[in-house]
């Protein structure tokens, strides 16, 4: 009985992370140019690698690919919006403050620890909830 709660357990875990990131994902574009179904799994890799040794380089890359948008051979203006301020993709590339737009607009190990670490009591709120609800 016991292994079965476990897994019972960690099922409504995954999902539960599945649901909350998938819709966190969804809501910023980060399904854009995705795979519909995998596309969480592919978001929560790019961010765990921004994490790990060699992360400084890999959220610079990420912010390069995003303002280097060109249609017809010429660079694409537009905005990311950050904590502080907007940044315009042209002072971006012009100044490269690709390291300090990344601080800015990506976000931080918090978010990391909330939506992984923390999804392990996701399951324990929806067993309170239920609980509370059919006492």
């Amino acid at each position: 009985m016991l292994e079965f709660l476990v897994i019972l357990y960690l099922a409504t875990t995954l999902i539960a992370w599945y649901l909350f990131y998938g819709l966190e994902c969804h809501f910023n574009s980060g399904s854009l140019g995705r795979h519909p179904k995998l596309f969480p799994y592919q978001c929560a890799w790019q961010e765990l690698k921004w994490y790990l040794p060699g992360g400084k380089q890999c959220r610079i890359d990420f912010i390069k690919d995003k303002v280097s948008v060109s249609w017809q051979g010429k660079p694409v203006n537009g905005t990311i919006c950050g904590s502080s301020h907007s940044w315009d993709y042209q002072e971006i590339r012009e100044q490269e403050l690709y390291l300090e737009c990344a601080k800015d607009v990506l976000p931080g190990r918090t978010h990391l620890l909330m939506f992984f670490l923390a999804a392990l009591f996701w399951p324990l709120t929806l067993l309170f909830i239920g609980i509370q609800r059919f006492r």
